[in-house]
């Protein structure tokens, strides 16, 4: 690893993030991947994106997904977020370690998160050793009034309190 590529982890570990589990179903098998990179994109038409490494895998499910969900962690989900993290495990390991249920196309539905998307595959970009995944949202559901999952620094971390509001030009 290049000193470059040490000097961008150093800056981009000050960088908070959301914490979600995007889902979908393959050939083989229902899986999902932890996300640290989840972003809104455009609200029209409305898409988000993710990356995903070229060597996890979710890749080539992903390459292949027409749908995907994205679920959004609460702080109280560092146990799933753990569990969508580990390489080794396979979908049903996962699968069998939290609580969900499957959408009307097959893909799993974490219960008690932040909130759920969704999603439509828009487009697949490779970004070097990722591929940056596209979705339309096609349905989104705030699941309730809870705080989210935050990932900053190699920790994670749940919100602290509102210090101020910014409503931003749109």
């Amino acid at each position: 690893m290049s000193g470059r590529d040490e000097e961008l982890r150093g800056v981009m570990r000050q960088v908070p993030s959301s914490v979600a589990i995007v889902t979908a179903v393959g050939a083989q098998e229902a899986r999902g991947i932890t996300v640290g990179s989840f972003n809104s994109v455009s609200l029209r038409p409305p898409l988000i994106s993710f990356n995903v490494s070229n060597d996890c895998r979710m890749h080539p499910l992903l390459m292949h997904a027409e749908r995907f969900n994205v679920n959004v962690l609460t702080d109280q989900q560092l146990d799933v977020s753990r569990t969508f993290a580990e390489p080794d495990q396979d979908g049903a390991d996962q699968l069998a370690a939290v609580r969900y249920c499957l959408d009307r196309w097959g893909i799993p539905v974490l219960a008690d998160t932040v909130a759920l998307l969704s999603c439509s595959t828009w487009a697949r970009h490779a970004a070097g050793d990722h591929v940056l995944v596209i979705g339309r949202v096609q349905s989104a559901k705030i699941e309730g009034d809870r705080m989210p999952l935050v990932y900053l620094d190699r920790s994670y971390h749940r919100m602290g309190r509102r210090i101020g509001s910014q409503t931003w030009p749109i």
